[in-house]
């Protein structure tokens, strides 16, 4: 025997007398010589890499055959000795398993909600509403890890407790924060500490992409009123001599003509709290409200140098201004009553110009083509609100106006939107808002809005009605669902479902003699909060679907 590489080989024939050994079992090709042994060293970096085998016991070399060495078969893919049994239970786990990782998610990711009211609209639609008639309510993806580390932030939709019947769900805006004093004054959401005078608050600033969903396109005109003459909504002011002309809804033509003089155009309608693009502006009620928060759009193309300016008046001394000129036509520039700050947009003849004038919660914004150019904060003190709303009209009558000076000038794909309008219920009922009430929230309470003001039940109406019993036990529930009377053994009984959600009975005859009870409610606390609202669908009727998902904001 010689070593050759550590590894031990039979010697080569010719090297002593005797028969020729049988061949070791790592020969594999009949026809290789018994000379080669195999090699020692490791294959070429280019050969397939090589899978170890386990090593068999090392047994004396003889001339009989290597062991047998018994090799498991390989499992069938279709295994007949599964039974019936065993096929069922392994498809029961894992449905099982299924429902267990579906129900863990349910509880503590998402969960689905139906909205069934027109409490949130825009922002959500309900069964049959005005918007989308005979149709199903959206349904909305509830993210309940959104408040994980975090609290609810103002403008956020929550889906939570009702605060009279811990049973129900209801969805709406947050408004008030833990820690504030708020108050509902000329459609505003007026907020400050907890101990500030209700002089001391101010409206609470809406981020654009709530202010997005929050608008009500007042103009152009839809449905009906689309048909009819797109004269009748902007007239000529008297007081210029330039001309109007309206060919289209949605397009005004100012010419100034000759002279540099100036031509506008007036909205022909106040716009109101009530007002919507398909409403007819030229009615009028008792129970309406002008509004002081407004936003108008245009596309601005001018023939020649000129100068065109967005003007509002909400009717309470203020005057909010957006001008864009052309080079050596004047000021770019956005002007309050008291300030105005320049604009670096210029208005380039033959070239379009998107303007946008934003008057919403006491702010003038200013935006050029899609971007913030200006914003200055000029709201009226909450006196002055309160003094104006008061006078059922909204003061005097707000002013819309489109101008222009120079060359003739036309403004396309015009548009007006209404911010929403938070209205109080102005009544000497026991536990309602009314003008002047000031809330106060606590360190883990919240306030809340629907964005349907007009149809909401919200924080502004929650009360509780009860009884107290002789033995000081108290039975609180909603005031709007009446207590169920039945008569058992001669006896009278009540039954209603509380605050809480558990079904109270009694007799009458053990309620005290002075036991009516009214208590508001119009907070919700920190662990009634179920989640945020991120997402809504609808998935009935098809050619809904797509135009109805969207995200929340």
């Amino acid at each position: 025997m010689t070593s050759d590489g550590g590894e031990d080989r039979p010697d080569a024939p010719g090297d002593a007398a005797g028969p020729v050994p049988a061949p070791p079992p790592w020969w594999t090709d009949a026809d290789a010589s018994p000379s080669a042994p195999p090699p020692s060293d490791p294959p070429p970096s280019d050969a397939p890499p090589v899978v170890a085998e386990p090593s068999l016991p090392s047994s004396p070399l003889t001339d009989a055959a290597p062991p047998a060495v018994a090799v498991a078969p390989a499992p069938a893919l279709d295994d007949p000795s599964k039974g019936f049994l065993a096929v069922l239970r392994d498809n029961v786990e894992a449905v099982a398993f299924a429902l267990i990782l579906a129900l863990l998610l349910r509880h503590c990711a998402i969960e689905v909600f139906k909205i069934p009211t027109s409490s949130m609209e825009p922002t959500l639609f309900g069964d049959n509403s005005d918007t989308h008639p005979d149709t199903p309510g959206d349904r909305i993806l509830v993210d309940k890890s959104a408040y994980v580390g975090r609290d609810p932030a103002r403008w956020d939709v929550l889906v939570f407790r009702y605060p009279l019947d811990w049973a129900r769900a209801f969805i709406k805006r947050c408004v008030g924060l833990p820690g504030e004093a708020l108050r509902i004054e000329r459609g505003d959401v007026w907020v400050g500490p907890a101990d500030a005078t209700p002089d001391a608050l101010h409206p609470a600033r809406k981020p654009r992409n709530v202010r997005e969903q929050l608008y009500f396109r007042v103009y152009p005109p839809a449905g009906p009123r689309a048909q009819e003459r797109p004269a009748d909504w902007w007239t000529p002011k008297s007081t210029t001599p330039g001309s109007v002309d309206v060919p289209a809804h949605g397009r005004v033509v100012l010419d100034p003509g000759a002279g540099g003089g100036t031509a506008t155009a007036e909205y022909a309608f106040a716009i109101r709290d009530t007002d919507r693009a398909t409403s007819d502006p030229r009615l009028s009620s008792l129970d309406w409200f002008f509004v002081s928060d407004v936003r108008v759009r245009a596309t601005v193309r001018a023939a020649g140098p000129a100068s065109v300016t967005l003007s509002w008046s909400p009717g309470d001394g203020r005057l909010h201004r957006l001008t864009v000129a052309s080079e050596g036509a004047g000021p770019s520039e956005a002007t309050t009553s008291g300030r105005r700050v320049p604009v670096t947009a210029r208005l380039v003849p033959g070239r379009d110009l998107d303007v946008e004038l934003e008057s919403v919660d006491g702010d003038l914004r200013a935006w050029v083509d899609g971007h913030e150019v200006a914003v200055l904060a000029d709201e009226v003190p909450v006196a002055e609100a309160v003094r104006i709303e008061g006078l059922g009209e909204g003061g005097t009558r707000p002013t819309l106006d489109l101008s222009a000076r120079g060359a003739r000038v036309e403004l396309s794909g015009v548009a007006v939107d209404r911010d929403l309008y938070y209205t109080n219920y102005r009544s000497t009922l026991e536990n309602r808002p009314s003008a002047g009430d000031v809330l106060r929230t606590g360190d883990d309470e919240y306030f809340m809005l629907g964005d349907n003001t007009r149809k909401s039940s919200d924080s502004r109406r929650w009360v509780a009605t009860g009884v107290r019993l002789k033995d000081g036990t108290e039975v609180l529930w909603d005031w709007q669902t009446l207590a169920k009377h039945s008569v058992v053994d001669g006896r009278a009984w009540r039954e209603v479902v509380d605050v809480e959600g558990v079904t109270r009975r009694w007799r009458t005859e053990d309620e005290a003699p002075d036991g009516a009870l009214s208590e508001r409610r119009p907070f919700v606390r920190r662990d009634r909060i179920v989640g945020r609202a991120w997402f809504a669908l609808v998935f009935w009727p098809l050619d809904q679907l797509l135009p109805r998902v969207r995200f929340i904001r």
